[in-house]
């Protein structure tokens, strides 16, 4: 059953590239037909757990509860599967959701962002979503924006098309009043992902 939902989301992935007329790099294609866990359950956790984060963060919509319970489900997916390099990712993105939102703006809520990021890139130094995440995780955490630029430009070498790299990249223009590259990006991250034009983000 794991095979076929992967199978599923793999031809979703390589049918929106076509419909964009990206030109899809070896290491995107080899992340596309990558499988993030061998665990059903643990997949799961993790599906459960992406829009708790996506509401919280990009939309501000959902409950204050949300990303604390995007944290347990990961934590319980990590568990399940100490592997799962996503799940850290996603993990650490909450963590930071939570400082961000100010639900809890202490030291020790960084320290487990970047202790999951970490986790990940010792699964695989140079995945794309571990240093997006460390990107983000510079940008909401501390505002250090040439170290987030620095992480953006390691993740575009195997994702140059991940709409969130462009998307970022334009907020930190924005913030440093580059406005005609924070327009650029944020166009580029639109044509990657048409529904993030209607997206008002706390960032």
């Amino acid at each position: 059953y794991l095979d076929e939902v992967f199978a599923m989301e793999t031809d979703v992935a390589r049918s929106a590239a076509d419909r964009l007329g990206a030109r899809v790099s070896l290491p995107e294609q080899l992340a596309i037909e990558e499988r993030p866990t061998k665990d059903l359950f643990a997949y799961e956790l993790y599906i459960r757990a992406f829009p708790l984060i996506e509401e919280s963060v990009s939309y501000g919509l959902s409950s204050e509860t949300n990303l604390f319970k995007a944290v347990e489900l990961l934590n319980q997916a990590i568990a399940r599967d100490p592997g799962f390099l996503l799940a850290y990712c996603q993990l650490a993105r909450a963590h930071d959701g939570i400082y961000l939102t100010g639900l809890d703006r202490t030291a020790s809520r960084l320290e487990s962002a970047k202790s999951a990021i970490d986790a990940a890139l010792r699964l695989k130094p140079d995945s794309g979503d571990a240093h997006l995440a460390l990107a983000l995780h510079y940008y909401f955490g501390y505002l250090d924006y040439e170290r987030a630029r620095q992480e953006l430009a390691i993740a575009r070498r195997t994702m140059p098309n991940n709409a969130h790299l462009f998307e970022l990249s334009g907020y930190i223009d924005r913030r440093q009043e580059r406005w005609d590259d924070a327009v650029r990006n944020l166009e580029r991250a639109a044509t990657f992902d048409p529904p993030k034009i209607q997206r008002q983000r706390r960032i």
